[in-house]
């Protein structure tokens, strides 16, 4: 009967309490379902996922990355990341196999360049290399490059449609030859899934406006050089002067003879095009260059106006 009592009582006290003021914790819980949209691949209350924009964000600040179409060649290139370019001043290699961060072979007849994290795009370099295998081993021919984008793109795309992963921060740019059209293409996907087919030249990564600006260019048809020549100068005045041969990536796919290779440029390659004549950046301004404000209170004038006004009130007292 005692432990009746004590129980109803209990809830008496209960019932009768009045009610807390809400936590701190409590009240912040809106915000805080309003963040869930920024961790998962939810779509937010304006239709946005976060997440793949940060994904492309992270494309944004990549190094710069070219591509250029040509009447009989495709030429793809990069900058090298800042860590990697110190290393290779330093340490010259007489061949670049291990030197490669962001060009690589997919297959003979397809070469790819990367833009965004390097290890996300290692990732998805290993299963088109993987994708390139089986379609040679099953079918017994090359795969064609629109396949290797639209294949690009299911994969990267699949990742935005769960909670439990992340989007990839990598974007590429595929250029190859197509059996079918006997054409060299090139193709660019996103972090979102999206790929469309790039006519001309494209460029993509932190400093893809002054290379995107050097490849306006009125002829559409241009030989090996010029293809080649115009995709080094878009990096070059992407990276800023000066600039070394180990500081870029390049790789030409083009024909020999009656078949398709694709050849990566050694440092030595790279450095037989002309230096050119890279503007340097504006100077930049700093604090001891900036003049003292003028003084918003004009102590000088005011003194002026007392004077004045001293000398009037002396006036008067002679007067008097």
């Amino acid at each position: 009967m005692r432990y009746f009592l004590l129980i109803a009582m209990a809830q008496e006290v209960v019932v009768g309490r009045p009610r807390e003021a809400p936590t701190r914790s409590e009240s912040s819980r809106g915000s805080r379902a309003r963040r869930l949209y920024d961790r998962g691949c939810l779509f937010s209350p304006e239709g946005r996922v976060y997440q793949v924009e940060y994904a492309q964000r992270a494309v944004e600040r990549g190094g710069a990355a070219v591509g250029v179409v040509g009447a009989e060649c495709c030429v793809v290139g990069a900058v090298r990341s800042s860590g990697l370019r110190s290393a290779a001043r330093v340490l010259l290699p007489e061949k670049d196999d291990g030197w490669r961060e962001r060009v690589h072979r997919v297959d003979e007849h397809v070469v790819c360049v990367s833009c965004g994290l390097v290890p996300d795009a290692r990732q998805l370099l290993r299963a088109l290399q993987r994708l390139a295998a089986e379609h040679r081993r099953t079918w017994g021919a090359r795969i064609p490059v629109e396949v290797v984008a639209a294949r690009l793109s299911d994969f990267v795309h699949s990742a935005t449609l769960r909670s439990s992963t992340r989007p990839f921060g990598a974007a590429f740019l595929i250029a190859g030859y197509d059996d079918e059209t006997d054409e060299f293409k090139l193709y660019r996907t996103d972090p979102a899934g999206f790929f469309d087919e790039v006519p001309d030249a494209v460029t993509m990564g932190d400093a893809a406006a002054p290379a995107k600006e050097s490849l306006l260019r009125p002829d559409p048809a241009l030989d090996l050089d010029a293809a080649t020549a115009l995709a080094h100068r878009a990096l070059a005045l992407s990276l800023g002067p000066p600039v070394n041969p180990t500081d870029l990536e390049l790789a030409v796919i083009r024909r020999r003879e009656s078949d398709v290779v694709v050849d990566i440029l050694s440092f030595d390659e790279i450095g037989r095009f002309p230096v050119l004549d890279i503007p340097e950046p504006p100077p930049t301004t700093t604090l001891d260059d900036v003049p003292p404000p003028a003084s918003p209170f004009h102590e000088e004038e005011e003194e002026e106006e007392d004077d004045v006004f001293f000398q009037e009130d002396e006036e008067d007292d002679d007067d008097v």
